[in-house]
């Protein structure tokens, strides 16, 4: 085993602009070797080719475990020692596979998916069984365990995640070894970012810049309300929808698909082998615009069609997705969350359900018709916006959904059925075990102290204005589709806000 230290680095395609330049800056500031694990062969020659300069850093190509599903794992092996591993490496970091690692697959964990089966079938979901999708997981465990003997890791960064089959073994591995761990993370809000220490999007560090952060004013909370707006990516991801659920752009869509994935095949690339299949992706772009049809023809709900009276907002996830499937193992059906909720609510109050615009065409058949068989149940249109109707309502419950976090800091209390995530900072947010104590639900809709009220918007303006001075700012770099390599002031600010986060580096941004 070395005795050197190693850098991880696990590049992802959203901040590919800034990998390789920053995996040079951090070895200069650490000492650490850098170790490029990117996914595929065809990523690797992307960043060893970057900027038309050499990647200095160690390279290990990911197991592709995907392919070993559909080739059909080890025919050799005897499904009860694949199972006896399974279990005992189950034991030894106290997880389950199913719910810790497949969960969050969306090809060997679709069957999981139940309120997002129309998402496309891949070749490897159609493949997978309970048997391969454990031997997929030990391939994965397997190359980390070999890497960390190799390259042991003294720091592991990854653009967003942790989770899932690709990536728990490693958040598993440092936290057994005391390596550190980061990932880059939305804050929820603006192009604000931070580097989270688990898996689900959790900082330890700025929880407690959270609680040393000054008290703001009284009136800091309307100052606050005033500047929420909804984040870059969901603007840009919205704009695209609207423009998707044309038929002349689904036809061309259709096309494209096709024709990119007969081009995949003949170079061999992986993603054509693996990944979703062709006809399955045209059917997912067609029934896009046949559910948005439908919602339309279920004359749902406006914002000014619930004036008086009280209302309870539950805005559904995208699914599959990383923000329910991975930072939620514990808790992950929504339907099942709708339907105690709506059991859960007092006479006088209303279920609202949200759609999310992402997820139309992913739902499977009457799953819309099926909700509003709820008698205390309404559904406003995707179109209405998120926070608007966010200030009209009195209680928002949310699995792990931006939505609680942009309720909290506008001073509503908030019902959180995840067990993680830095929303808990704030006191006004009341983590759920589960379905056995939605009594707190009828006592905080009878709450009506307005000193309680002024003091929720007091601690949603302390967040969300620490959250302004802690994060990183990612909008004046214009990240998203970003091409152009960082710059010397941009990896400078990326890896202060890494740095200050580990106290065995933490003492350079002082020199």
């Amino acid at each position: 085993m070395s005795s050197r230290k190693y850098l991880w680095i696990f590049p992802d395609s959203q901040y590919r602009w800034m990998w390789k330049d920053f995996a040079h800056h951090l070895a200069a500031r650490t000492g650490y070797r850098p170790v490029f694990i990117p996914f595929t062969e065809q990523d690797r020659g992307f960043y060893e080719n970057q900027f038309g300069e050499r990647l200095d850093a160690e390279v290990a190509v990911q197991a592709d475990y995907l392919g070993y599903v559909v080739r059909g794992g080890d025919p050799e092996a005897r499904p009860e020692a694949v199972i006896a591993r399974a279990k005992a490496y189950e034991d030894r970091y106290g997880i389950l596979l199913m719910r810790d690692m497949v969960l969050g697959c969306r090809h060997i964990g679709r069957g999981f998916i139940r309120g997002g089966l129309g998402h496309p079938e891949s070749y490897a979901s159609t493949r997978a069984t309970h048997l391969l999708g454990l031997q997929a997981c030990l391939k994965v465990a397997d190359f980390f365990e070999d890497l960390s003997a190799k390259y042991p890791p003294g720091l592991a960064l990854v653009g967003g995640g942790g989770g899932g089959v690709y990536m728990k073994p490693v958040s598993l591995i440092c936290r057994a070894r005391g390596a550190p761990f980061r990932s880059l993370v939305h804050s929820r809000f603006a192009d604000y970012y931070y580097w989270a220490d688990s898996e689900f999007e959790e900082s330890a560090h700025l929880s407690q810049f959270i609680r040393n952060y000054p008290e703001p004013s009284p009136a800091a909370g309307a100052e606050v309300a005033r500047r929420i707006r909804p984040t870059g990516l969901s603007v840009a991801g919205f704009q695209a929808m609207g423009r998707n659920i044309r038929w002349p752009r689904i036809a061309y869509l259709i096309a494209y698909t096709y024709a990119k994935h007969v081009y995949g095949r003949l170079k061999g690339y992986r993603i054509a082998r693996v990944g979703y299949k062709p006809g399955s992706t045209a059917r997912s772009l067609v029934r896009q615009r046949l559910h948005w049809n439908k919602l339309n023809r279920l004359n749902l709900k406006g914002i000014k069609d619930l004036e008086g009276r009280k209302l309870v907002y539950f805005p559904l996830q995208t699914e599959p997705e990383h923000s329910l499937n991975v930072l939620s193992p514990e808790h992950s059906n929504q339907y099942a969350t709708v339907l105690e909720l709506a059991l859960s609510l007092p006479s006088d109050a209303l279920l609202v359900v949200k759609e999310h615009p992402y997820q139309i065409g992913r739902r499977p058949a009457h799953y819309y018709e099926d909700l509003l068989e709820l008698p205390n149940l309404v559904m406003v249109h995707p179109d209405e916006p998120s926070l608007e109707l966010i200030r009209r309502v009195a209680l928002v419950c949310v699995i792990t959904g931006s939505a609680g976090y942009e309720a909290a800091v506008l001073g509503k209390p908030v019902v959180h059925f995840g067990r993680h995530g830095q929303i808990r900072d704030m006191p006004h947010v009341h983590r759920m075990e589960g379905f056995s104590d939605m009594a707190i639900i009828r006592e905080l809709l009878d709450d009506g102290d307005p000193e309680a009220a002024r003091r929720r918007k007091i601690d949603g303006a302390r967040y969300f204005r620490a959250m302004e001075d802690y994060c990183l700012d990612f909008g004046p770099m214009n990240s998203h589709g970003r091409e152009q390599r960082p710059t010397p002031d941009e990896l400078r600010l990326i890896g202060e806000s890494l740095l200050k986060t580990l106290p065995e580096f933490a003492e350079q941004l002082c020199a």
